[in-house]
């Protein structure tokens, strides 16, 4: 679990909870915020990707030097707005790019956790060593 302050952790059932999305096109080196308009993260213990998540973005560039399948991961961060206070970020994932749609006021996106890049790289699997 991670750490929250006292403050967010008393007022958790009445503060505010604002939404934050970041993408990046070079393994995370520099993050580009994007204005987050919906969405939602689904865990499925079960599944071969547990975290999953479908997200619209408005105003996002798309392409190459925008948000594409190939090369685009996301960051997503839920808030905790305590009165009188600032707002707490809480990490909410990082994902890569599944599928991606243009929508009317910018682009709608399947994300998958990063679960989905390791499996993709085919890395050798353990061994048991000894007797």
């Amino acid at each position: 679990m991670l750490p929250l302050s006292p403050a967010a952790l008393a007022a958790l059932a009445h503060c505010r909870r604002p939404v934050r999305a970041e993408w990046s096109n070079d393994g995370g080196q520099t993050w580009t915020p994007a204005r987050f308009g919906s969405g939602n993260v689904t865990a499925d213990r079960g599944a071969e990707c547990r975290y999953s998540a479908s997200v619209e973005l408005l105003d996002a560039p798309r392409g190459r030097h925008g948000i594409n399948s190939g090369s685009t991961e996301v960051r997503l961060f839920q808030g905790l707005g305590v009165p009188r206070q600032g707002v707490e970020w809480v990490p909410a994932g990082r994902y890569v790019v599944d599928r991606l749609a243009r929508t009317r006021l910018g682009v709608s996106l399947d994300l998958l956790g990063r679960e989905d890049v390791l499996r993709a790289a085919g890395l050798p699997s353990a061994r048991t060593v000894g007797p």
